[in-house]
Order: structure tokens, then C-alpha cells, then sequence
């Protein structure tokens, strides 16, 4: 069964605003696939199934929009990077999300660059909080500039799982003092000189204080390929 507007048939409510975008959204992905869209239909009264198929739908539509708007020539995308793709963006119906998976779907249109699997990877990773943060952060975390106070910071746990996935890094390591004796061979200990203090680099996130974190390398390709942000 090939046509995504069965999709939409079998999710019921709102099928007479969801059939011309799942039309679209079909005729988009037979030309990004190279051929026909297919679903199985005996699985349609699967409503996980059917939820999945429908957050696919309405990202295809976000994407047929931007290649409206863009006139970008669609031609297939290689399956080791559109399948998964597919497959991982129809496990959200968070709003940012979807504009985020239609945004790495155009991207990897434009620039082959962008059809990579671990952009794919990291964005199924991201739930809507971590796509907010970073949609709202992002020029501060460019910069180097986005302070993260203490472990009790409400944005704490989203930032330490956007460091965890790669975009984000932690330039400034905190310090801690360590005490250290400088040893003269052939020099009574007792009158060599005392323990002094130096600086031990500690590296780490919220050890006190205020820090910084920023866009790591792959953070920046990233949010360039997922439309957060301008690479022209």
C-alpha cells in the first residue's frame, strides 16, 4: 500500500484538513525514496503505528513547504540516511521537533554534507525540551556566553544531556587548590620550602559557582544542518 492519504483515512478525525497534506506529503517522499511510499496497511489499526505514520506525514509536509518556498530540485536521498531519518521522526509529535527533523530533511536536499547518519543519531536522542533550549539558547551558546549557575539551575539536567550528545562542550574547566612541595636534593627537609598552593585544573560541570558552556565543532555543524542556525 503506497499512498499516505490511507493514513490519514484511517486516523479518523480530522481527515478532511490531513488528506491534501498527506497527498503531498506521499508525492514528496516517492521522489525523495525514488519510489512509491509504502505503508502496511494491515498495521493501521495499529494506533501506534498510525500515530507514527501521521507525525511523518505532517513532517513531509513541513518539508514540501520548504522546497516550495526554497525551489529546491528533489532527487533521492541515499536510504542509509533517509530510512532511519523516516523512521526516528515519526516518533515525535512535539511541534519544535518536527520542524527540526523537516529542517535536516532539507538541509540533506541542498548538501549532501547533511546526509549524515549521526545528524539523524542525535536528533532522535532530543526530546522538546533539549530542541527548546537549544532553539532559544543557541546564539548565547555560539558565543561561549550561556551561563549555567549551580546543579540546582533549572536548565541543569537539559544542559548536561546536550553535553552528553556532543553539542555542547565545557570550555572553561573549574579549578581546585592543591598543595604541592618543591624538594632541593641535598637540602635538609625540614628547612625546604613550604607547602605552597597551586592552581589544579578540575575539569568538570557544576562544580559551584557560574560557568559557561558553548557550541561544540559538531554542535555547530549540527544546528546549521537542523536550521537553528544561518550558514549563508
Amino acid at each position: 500500500m503506497s499512498d499516505l492519504a490511507i493514513v490519514a483515512g484511517a486516523a479518523g478525525a480530522g481527515f478532511g484538513v490531513m488528506k491534501p497534506m498527506a497527498e503531498a506529503a506521499s508525492d514528496l517522499a516517492r521522489r525523495l525514496l525514488g519510489r512509491p511510499f509504502e505503508v502496511a496497511g494491515e498495521m493501521l489499526g495499529d494506533q501506534i503505528y498510525c500515530w507514527q505514520c501521521v507525525n511523518r506525514i505532517k513532517i513531509l509536509d513541513k518539508l514540501s513547504a520548504k522546497v516550495r518556498e526554497s525551489n529546491t530540485p528533489v532527487e533521492a536521498l541515499p536510504p542509509g540516511f533517509l530510512v532511519p531519518a523516516l523512521e526516528a521522526a515519526g516518533n515525535t509529535d512535539h511541534e519544535g521537533l518536527q520542524d527540526l527533523w523537516a529542517n535536516l530533511l532539507h538541509s540533506a536536499i541542498e548538501n549532501s554534507d547533511d546526509q549524515s547518519p549521526m545528524y539523524v543519531s542525535i536528533l532522535r536522542q532530543m526530546g522538546g525540551a533539549e530542541a527548546l533550549w537549544l532553539s532559544d539558547n543557541v546564539g548565547e551558546v555560539r558565543r561561549g556566553m550561556h551561563a549555567i549557575m549551580t546543579l540546582e539551575g533549572a536548565f541543569q539536567p537539559v544542559v548536561y544531556r546536550l553535553v552528553a550528545l556532543g553539542i555542547l562542550e565545557h570550555p572553561n574547566p573549574q579549578y581546585e587548590a592543591k598543595e604541592s612541595r618543591t624538594v632541593y636534593p641535598g637540602v635538609d627537609p625540614s628547612k625546604q620550602q613550604q607547602n605552597k598552593i597551586t592552581i589544579q585544573e578540575k575539569h568538570g560541570l557544576g562544580l559551584g559557582g557560574v560557568d559557561t558552556v558553548r557550541l561544540s565543532r559538531l554542535g555547530l555543524y549540527f544546528c546549521g544542518a537542523v536550521g537553528l542556525l544561518d550558514r549563508k
